[in-house]
C-alpha cells in the first residue's frame, strides 16, 4: 500500500511541474509494449510466406510490420531522450520543494538529531538523482511488463498450461528473493546515513578555510585522517555486505533465467515435432515465450525497483509532509485586532508564567518568567552562562513555544498569529550569525539587491556601520562576493566587520523589535561604542532586546533583567540594580575595574 500511496503522490507532484511528461510516458509505454511484437509477427509471416504456408498478403503485411518496427525504434529513441531530460529537469523542482520545506520547518527540527537524519535521508533523492530516475523508470517498466505479459500470454496459448505456470512460479520466487534482499539493503542504508554525515563533517574540517588556522596551530591533520579512516572503514563494511547480497541475487537470477530458456526450447521442439505449430509459429512462440519470461523478470525487477526506491521516495515525502507545530495554531483574528499594525511598528510583549524545557527533556531551562516589554523599550538580559538568556530570546521570537504559560504580543497569544506575520515583527543579530557566500548587497538586502533604490538604502547602512570605506576598496564594491571559494575577485571580512554587516542586515529588515544576542562579542571597545551609538540612531522608536555578558550597553537600556538558573533574579533600571547591590551590581563592578586607570 505504501508503494501505491507514494506512486499516487508522485503522479500528483509531477503533474504540478510537467503534465506533458506523463503523456510522453504513456506513449513510451504503449510503443514499448507492442514494438517487439511487430518484429515477431514480421518474422513469422515472412518465414511462413516463403515456405508457402502463409496467407496471400504475407509480403504486404510483412513490410507494414517491418515499417512499424523501424518507426517504433525511432520514436523510442526520441521519447527516451525526452523522458531522461525531463527527469533531470524535475530535479530542480524537487530541490526547490526540499529547500522550501527545510527553510520553513520548525526551528526545533534544526536542533533535533532525529529530524536531521530524516532530512538527510530525504535529500538522498536529490543528491543521488539516480534513485529518483530509477523510481520513475520502475513505474514505466512495471506498466510495460504488465502489458507485454498479457500480450505474450495470448501468443503462447498453444504452450501447455503447466509450463506457463512453471515460468510464473520461478519468477515469483525470484521477486520474493529480490524483495527480501532489498529490504535488508535499505536497513543497511539507514545505518550509513549518520556515517555519511560524519564523513562530510570531517571533510569540512580538512577543507574549509573557517577551520584552517585551528587545523594548523593544533596540527590536527593526523587526527582528522585517523577519524576519517575509522569512519570510512565502518561505512565500507556496510557497503561490502550490500555487495555480497547483490552478488547472491544476481547469481540466482542468472540461474533461474537459464533454466527457463532451456525449458522453452525443449517444449517448443516437441510442439514442432508433433506438427502442432509451423516453423514460423515456432519462431513467434519461441520469441513470445522468451519475451514472457523477460516480461516476468522485468515485472519483478520493476516491482523490486519500486519497492527499493520507494523507501527513499517515502523518506522524501515523510520529510516534506512533516507537520509544523508552530504554524498550525494560527487563528482567524478579527479585523480590528491589536496586532494589525505594520511589522516595523513596535509592539507590547508579555510573558506570563512562562516555563520551558527543550523537547525530549524534562529540565526546565527557564522557569515561571513574568516579564513585560513595552513598545519602544530597551531591555537588557544578563546572567551567567547557562542561565537561560538565549532560550528566553528564542521564546520571544517564537523559535519555540513555551512549555507552560503564554507569550503575548499586543495582548494576543503569539500562537494565534500567522507564523510568518509574527516573525516579520522581529529583526535579529545572533551570537552565531552567518555571512553568506554572496555579494555585500545581497547579504544586507537579499531579494532587494537588484533595486537601485534599495541599493541606496544599503549604501546608507554601510556608511552608518563604518563599512563603507572597506566595501568601496573591494574590486566590485557592494557587488563583491564575500568568499574566495566561489568567484575570482571575491574577498573576506574580519569577524568584527562581519558582525557589523549582520547588524546592517537586521536594521534593514526594519522589524518593530530588534534582538541583539551578544552583538559586540567580536568587536573592539571602540567599535562597540560606535555600534551602540549608531544603533540608538537607527533604531529610534524600536523595541530592543539585548543579551550580553558585556554590560556597557546597560547605560542606554531602560530596563535590565538578570537571570539566574532560569529565573528572574533581579529586574529594574541600572540605577535601581546598582542600589540593590546584588548580582548585577557585582557583575558591573567586576567588569568596570578592568577599565579603571
Amino acid at each position: 500500500m505504501s508503494v501505491l500511496k507514494n506512486m499516487w503522490k508522485m503522479f500528483c507532484l509531477i503533474a504540478q511541474f510537467n503534465r506533458k511528461y506523463w503523456w510522453m510516458c504513456l506513449a513510451y509505454v504503449f510503443i514499448r509494449i507492442f514494438h517487439p511484437f511487430c518484429l515477431m509477427y514480421f518474422i513469422q509471416g515472412f518465414i511462413d510466406g516463403v515456405l508457402g504456408v502463409g496467407d496471400v498478403y504475407w509480403m504486404q503485411t510483412s513490410l507494414v510490420l517491418l515499417g512499424l518496427h523501424i518507426l517504433g525504434a525511432c520514436l523510442l529513441v526520441i521519447l527516451e531522450n525526452f523522458i531522461q531530460l525531463e527527469q533531470k529537469g524535475m530535479m530542480v523542482d524537487m530541490s526547490a520543494l526540499f529547500c522550501k520545506k527545510a527553510a520553513e520547518m520548525d526551528y526545533e527540527g534544526t536542533e533535533n538529531p532525529q529530524v536531521l537524519a530524516e532530512m538527510d535521508r530525504a535529500s538522498y533523492v536529490l543528491i543521488f538523482g539516480d534513485s529518483w530516475s530509477a523510481y520513475l523508470n520502475a513505474v514505466n517498466n512495471t506498466a510495460i511488463s504488465i502489458g507485454g505479459f498479457a500480450f505474450c500470454l495470448m501468443v503462447v496459448s498453444k504452450v501447455p498450461v503447466y509450463f506457463v505456470a512453471g515460468i510464473l512460479l520461478l519468477s515469483l520466487v525470484n521477486i520474493l528473493y529480490n524483495m527480501a534482499a532489498q529490504r535488508k539493503n535499505y536497513a543497511l542504508y539507514r545505518e550509513q546515513v549518520p556515517l555519511e554525515r560524519r564523513w562530510r563533517y570531517f571533510n569540512k574540517l580538512a577543507c574549509d578555510v573557517e577551520y584552517g588556522k585551528t587545523m594548523r596551530v593544533f596540527d590536527l591533520k593526523e587526527y582528522i585522517r585517523r577519524r576519517g579512516e575509522e569512519n570510512r572503514a565502518e561505512h565500507f563494511g556496510l557497503y561490502r555486505r550490500i555487495l555480497r547480497r547483490e552478488e547472491r541475487r544476481s547469481f540466482f537470477q542468472g540461474l533461474s533465467g537459464s533454466g527457463i530458456e532451456v525449458g522453452i526450447m525443449a517444449v517448443l521442439a516437441f510442439q514442432v515435432y508433433a506438427g502442432k505449430v509451423t516453423i514460423g509459429g515456432f519462431t513467434i512462440i519461441l520469441n513470445a515465450a522468451k519475451q514472457l519470461a523477460g516480461n516476468m523478470t522485468q515485472l519483478f525487477l520493476g516491482i523490486v525497483g519500486l519497492y527499493q526506491n520507494n523507501k527513499y521516495i517515502d523518506d522524501f515525502f515523510v520529510f516534506r509532509e512533516r507537520p509544523s507545530k508552530l504554524r498550525k495554531t494560527a487563528k482567524a483574528l478579527p479585523e480590528n485586532w491589536g496586532g494589525e499594525s505594520s511589522p516595523s511598528a513596535p509592539g507590547k510583549i508579555e510573558l506570563k508564567n512562562v516555563s520551558f524545557a527543550y523537547p525530549g527533556t524534562s529540565r526546565m531551562i527557564v522557569k515561571n518568567i513574568n516579564l513585560t516589554i513595552e513598545p519602544g523599550e530597551r531591555l537588557m538580559i544578563v546572567g551567567e552562562n547557562g542561565a537561560g538568556k538565549t532560550t528566553l530570546v528564542k521564546l520571544l521570537m517564537r523559535l519555540y513555544d513555551a512549555t507552560e504559560g503564554e507569550v503575548l504580543y499586543n495582548g494576543i497569544n503569539v500562537k494565534d498569529y500567522e507564523y510568518d506575520h509574527y516573525m516579520a515583527h522581529f529583526s535579529a543579530v545572533f551570537q552565531d550569525f552567518h555571512i553568506f557566500d554572496i555579494s555585500v548587497y545581497e547579504n544586507i538586502l537579499f531579494g532587494g539587491a537588484s533595486s537601485p533604490e534599495e541599493r541606496r538604502r544599503g549604501d546608507e547602512l554601510l556608511r552608518h556601520t563604518g563599512l563603507w570605506e572597506r566595501v568601496e576598496s573591494m574590486g566590485k564594491g557592494g557587488d563583491t562576493v564575500l568568499t574566495r571559494r566561489l568567484e575570482e575577485g571575491g574577498t573576506g571580512l574580519s569577524l568584527g566587520q562581519q558582525q557589523m554587516l549582520a547588524f546592517a542586515r537586521a536594521v534593514y529588515k526594519d522589524g518593530g523589535t530588534i534582538v541583539m544576542d551578544e552583538p559586540t562579542a567580536s568587536l573592539s571597545s571602540l567599535a562597540e561604542s560606535r555600534l551602540y551609538q549608531k544603533f540608538q540612531e537607527l533604531s529610534a522608536g524600536k523595541t530592543a532586546v539585548f543579551v550580553s555578558h558585556r554590560l556597557s550597553s546597560s547605560s542606554f537600556c531602560d530596563k535590565i533583567c538578570v537571570l539566574q538558573d532560569g529565573e528572574i533574579a533581579e529586574y529594574g533600571t541600572h540605577r535601581e540594580l546598582m542600589e540593590q547591590n546584588g548580582i548585577y551590581a557585582g557583575m558591573y563592578r567586576l567588569q568596570a575595574q578592568y577599565y579603571v586607570v
